[in-house]
């Protein structure tokens, strides 16, 4: 195998009388997964011969493609029995609330489960005669996104059940070493802010796992089966590592960033935060906005890493469908300096500076969402601030010193020491 690439061959496919041979040429990533450390190494000790279920979706492959459902079922020292998926279903085409709660796996004959909705009060009982759950999900590194919440969840379950948990690992996509946002308030824990932790987080689901578990005193028997290769300070491009569709409107890694930028205000239906379109939360608008003067007020602020182009657009689906809509395109200038957490405040302060009268922090568009997006943000002081007229700097900066102690209490817990700028214990 040489360093750059090595070649699959020998995929052959015969219609009558025609010969098509595939050859397909994959990168050697310089990044290995937990699933490929598992199947290199075998079951750790105690859990040959065991059964065994798996949380996982359509992001849930190795480096060369292979399904982590394949590569388990077709083991011999355990034995793969159920299987269960998080929002958005075991393959990721579910949109909103459309979730099958019982279906069978084509390939594998296996049954799933969804853990997600109103099946989450069955998840516990299904973990019955169980030795062993496995968690291999790709995470988008943001708290709003439900997979860890489904992965506390999944723990905590375990722990009740006696069942062991195991964590395939996997980087986060926003680096190591970006912490951003405001820390959740306990009292707003839902299933969209899942811990007491910031926005952005920077953990691993791994470390996030073995964090949460000491924080909240769960009693699983829990094994994190890591990566070799991953730098704290890696983008996801530099791991080599293909990226898979993690939900509907995830297509991209670079999409995590932008989901920072525009999903939180995008709780609040009050405008479209792309969404519906071909470039899912890289644009925000409404019919009512001025393009120019929103980006004007947006590149004014000197975000870090981003610039806001004066664009329209029309959604197809999803918040103002079919109209067509003013805003901007959020373009990802400088990966490594923004600031995605401000960008997010930036555009929530500047469009109730410039357009007061839509009451948009006040619910005058979708009263019935100020709730979800309280939950989302994981305070209730955010919406005051921006309502009392504060700036985006000015909200952000009150947070530093809960940042600064997560960090802190945070930083004995990490797994990964290579390109740490951030963990550090004083």
């Amino acid at each position: 195998m040489t360093f750059l690439a090595k070649l699959i061959v020998g995929v052959a496919l015969f219609a009558i009388g025609t010969a098509n041979v595939y050859a397909v040429t994959v990168v050697e990533p310089k990044v290995k997964l937990g699933v490929e450390n598992f199947c290199e190494d075998g079951p750790p000790g105690g859990l040959v011969g065991a059964k065994f279920g798996l949380l996982t979706n359509q992001s849930g492959l190795d480096s060369q493609f292979r399904s982590t459902i394949d590569l388990l079922h077709q083991r011999k020292d355990m034995k793969l029995v159920i299987l269960f998926g998080p929002e958005h279903g075991i393959r990721g085409d579910r949109f909103d609330a459309r979730h099958e709660d019982e279906m069978v796996d084509d390939k594998t004959g296996i049954k799933v489960y969804s853990v997600f909705g109103s099946s989450r009060s069955k998840f516990e009982e299904r973990l019955e005669g169980l030795d062993a759950l496995i968690y291999d999900i790709q995470d988008v590194g943001s708290r709003g996104y439900t997979y860890v919440s489904s992965m506390i969840d999944a723990m905590e379950k375990c722990a009740r059940k006696k069942v062991k948990f195991l964590v395939f690992d996997r980087p986060n996509p926003l680096g190591g070493n970006r912490v951003e946002g405001n820390v959740l308030e306990k009292e707003l824990i839902s299933f969209v802010g899942c811990a007491e932790m910031p926005y952005v987080y920077g953990l691993t689901p791994g470390e996030l796992a073995t964090w949460i578990k000491a924080e909240r005193k769960i009693d699983v028997d829990l094994t994190v089966i890591p990566l070799k290769g991953w730098r704290r300070d890696m983008t996801w491009e530099e791991t080599g590592l293909p990226w898979i569709p993690t939900s509907p409107h995830v297509p991209h890694p670079s999409v995590c960033y932008h989901m920072v930028v525009t999903g939180v205000l995008g709780e609040l239906h009050a405008v479209n935060e792309g969404v519906g379109t071909a470039a899912p939360f890289e644009y925000m608008g409404a019919p009512w906005i001025d393009s120019v003067k929103l980006a004007d007020y947006l590149n004014a602020a000197e975000i870090p890493g981003f610039y806001f182009r004066p664009a329209s657009f029309i959604p197809r689906y999803h918040s103002y469908k079919e109209e067509q809509c003013q805003g901007v395109q959020i373009h990802l200038v400088n990966m490594k300096t923004a600031n995605t957490w401000q960008a997010n405040l930036a555009l929530m302060t500047a469009l109730h500076k410039l357009y007061p009268e839509k009451k948009i922090f006040e619910g005058e568009l979708a009263p019935q969402r100020i709730d979800m997006f309280e939950k989302v943000c994981g305070t209730r002081r955010i919406r005051a601030d921006i309502l009392a007229g504060k700036s985006a700097k000015e909200i952000d900066a009150q947070f530093d010193a809960d940042r600064q102690a997560w960090i802190g209490k945070v930083a004995p817990f990490i797994i990964y020491k290579e390109g740490n700028e951030t963990f550090k214990v004083e």
